[in-house]
């Protein structure tokens, strides 16, 4: 595996590489498993879970995130049988290990840059995009789209992602394997046969986040300005938490809300929280954190956009807003009474347990990463 961002339970697509490498460490046991990623600091070392997957890590100054740096590692000089090339970053890759003899390559770009375009020139998100970002964008969906072209394979993080990618690569190639709920993170909730959940005192909403992400960081922008003073208009003594590295506390101030920062498992964080929230203004890939709000059965209220594609029903497991009035509507009532809380939050665990949980995906994780080329991927 090629990763900009080194696999960690830091964030959402950290945390996906570590359970998607543990199911295949699982399915191909006796298989040889090599890490390449970049550093996001000097001193950047890999957790005990890299340690304990991986046969082989090379972490690489960003400078040397190149062919010319994979070569003096001797990356480039190993006959590998599958390489995985996660984020956009690694995309640029797939020629020089074409020329090295891999059998197959997959990209997978995370996050869909093509499909997050999209967004941007549609209403809501129209209005916010600065030029310069959007120009950004389109940078970068360029290069997803000539990756896209040259893989073997393209391993999607949503069928969203898939839906739209599948738009341009017609003859196929293009899978989708969903993002299920970590057993690193939440151990305690997942072996439950039976969840029940105790509401604090303090009637509280998180917001579990990776603010490294832009997308992100206008998504807490747009809640603290547009919604946080509804609710808290409402509900005076309800106090609002941001779960997540990235943020410094000039970023967060304002009355009642708390900057719980990085952390070192989130399922502590959501012990006894009456709501988690997902808003998203533009953007694509992941959507964990509606997951992991519901196996803590936690109801979550979240933008349209965020939950497109998922299995949750608006009313009934999940809370669907497309305007900052109803977002703030459908928090209050959450927070307001406990009882139709808990219901939602027991049906959104339900479709959870039901639909996002890894050994679920076994079959598929085995399908493309245990076969040569894909029999109707682009030949080059």
């Amino acid at each position: 595996m090629v990763s900009y961002y080194m696999p960690c339970r830091g964030h959402g697509g950290g945390l996906r590489l570590l359970d998607l490498y543990s199911i295949i460490r699982k399915s191909f046991p006796g298989a040889r498993l090599d890490l390449v990623a970049a550093k996001s600091a000097p001193d950047d070392a890999p957790e005990a879970e890299v340690l304990a997957l991986f046969d082989q890590i090379r972490l690489l100054d960003p400078s040397d995130f190149s062919v010319e740096g994979f070569a003096s590692v001797g990356i480039l000089s190993i006959d590998y049988d599958v390489v995985d090339l996660q984020y956009l970053q690694s995309g640029k890759f797939i020629r020089a290990f074409r020329q090295a003899g891999a059998k197959k390559i997959i990209f997978s770009p995370m996050e869909s840059m093509v499909r997050a375009l999209g967004t941007i020139f549609r209403g809501f998100a129209l209005r916010r995009a600065q030029i310069g970002q959007a120009w950004l964008n389109i940078t970068f969906a360029a290069k997803e789209l000539r990756y896209l072209f040259s893989a073997d394979a393209v391993l999607c993080v949503s069928k969203g992602d898939a839906k739209v990618l599948r738009w341009f690569r017609w003859w196929g190639g293009v899978s989708e394997i969903e993002t299920g709920v970590s057993p690193f993170e939440f151990r305690e909730s997942l072996k439950e046969a039976s969840h029940r959940r105790d509401l604090d005192e303090v009637r509280r909403i998180v917001f579990i986040a990776f603010f490294g992400s832009a997308t992100n960081r206008d998504a807490l922008n747009w809640y603290l300005r547009e919604v946080h003073p509804l609710v808290l208009k409402s509900v005076p003594g309800y106090r609002f938490q941001v779960v997540g590295r990235g943020l410094s506390a000039e970023e967060v101030q304002a009355e009642s809300v708390d900057l719980i920062g990085e952390v070192e498992r989130i399922e502590p964080c959501l012990s006894g929280a009456w709501v988690g929230i997902a808003p998203a203004l533009s953007g694509a890939g992941l959507r964990g954190k509606i997951n992991q709000y519901a196996v803590a059965g936690i109801p979550c209220v979240a933008a349209t956009l965020a939950a497109k594609g998922l299995a949750y029903r608006d009313g009934l497991s999940i809370c669907l807003a497309g305007d900052a009035a109803t977002f703030a509507k459908h928090c209050i009532r959450l927070l307001l009474y406990p009882l139709e809380n808990k219901d939602m939050g027991l049906a959104a665990r339900k479709v959870c347990l039901a639909n996002y949980v890894w050994e679920a995906k076994t079959g598929q994780i085995s399908r493309l990463y245990g076969g040569a080329r894909d029999a109707d991927s682009r030949k080059n």
